[in-house]
């Protein structure tokens, strides 16, 4: 992990930027596709540790689904009070488990 990433939360996504990586010459943003890459904490883990390998200093991640191709669209990825949750994330919040894991607090 790299010390001093910071979380910011926009709208559907969270983008994870990672200082220590930002300071290069260029920056490189990936979008990941929660419902196929995100299922476990272990996913998590593995993706934030990839984007750090490969100096990614952005992860665009999408909290709420929006197609109707693997879940219903609409369907969030994480607790929420005001929308349903999606079908396999009744006890896995992949929007707060990137947070914790991408800032350091895993």
């Amino acid at each position: 992990m790299i010390a001093g990433r910071r979380a910011f939360l926009a709208g559907a996504s969270v983008a994870l930027a990672m200082p220590a990586v930002a300071r290069m010459a260029f920056k490189t943003e990936i979008i990941v596709r929660t419902v196929v890459n995100l299922r476990s904490r272990a996913d998590v883990a593995a993706l934030v540790a990839m984007a750090a390998q490969h100096g990614v200093s952005t992860i665009n991640l999408a909290a709420k689904q929006d197609e109707d191709d693997e879940i219903p669209s609409g369907s969030r990825l994480y607790a929420s009070r005001i929308a349903p949750r999606a079908p396999g994330y009744g006890t896995f919040d992949a929007l707060g488990e990137t947070i914790r894991e991408g800032t350091g607090r895993a």
